[in-house]
């Protein structure tokens, strides 16, 4: 129960999201965001707290450092199954895509019990099409999430 004001509804926090696309430049590089805008009232006051990026190489970046539409597509399927591992093995959201440079980056945040080493294994013996790199660590406050999003 919150002290001053209304709780937000976990259902926010759970759902299929809010999705805000945001198109940019880093460097001159070109960078396409999406941001689960359901996400912002749970900002540091989640037991959320561990933060699993999953990144995977583009195999045939365009001449701008962005996938083709085909391999966009691949990468959609590789975001779905990666979704569905985590959400078998725990309570996870989604919070951000990025793609830019020669990379597409997906980023969760779960409860610290959540077994990444397993998971990345399992997805590296199931999906063929790319490499699977990934990395977990806490974030309470969620920091990439709010640099993100933020702007």
């Amino acid at each position: 129960m919150a002290l001053f004001g209304k709780q937000p509804d976990a259902g926010l926090l759970f759902g299929d999201g809010s999705w805000r696309v945001a198109q940019g430049l880093i460097e001159e590089a070109p960078v396409i965001l999406r941001v689960n805008d359901n996400l912002k009232p749970f900002v540091g006051k989640s037991d959320h707290t561990l933060k699993i990026g999953f990144a995977i190489p583009l195999n045939n970046p365009n001449p701008g450092g962005l996938p083709n539409p085909e391999e966009n597509e691949q990468l959609g399927s590789i975001e779905d199954r990666i979704t569905q591992v985590l959400r078998e093995k725990g309570s996870v959201v989604e919070a951000l895509a990025i793609t830019m440079g020669t990379f597409k980056e997906f980023v969760f945040y779960a409860r610290p019990s959540m077994p990444v080493q397993a998971i990345h294994e399992k997805l590296m013996g199931e999906i063929k099409t790319h490499e699977v790199q990934c990395y977990a660590e806490i974030e309470p406050k969620w920091d990439t999430y709010r640099q993100w999003a933020n702007g």
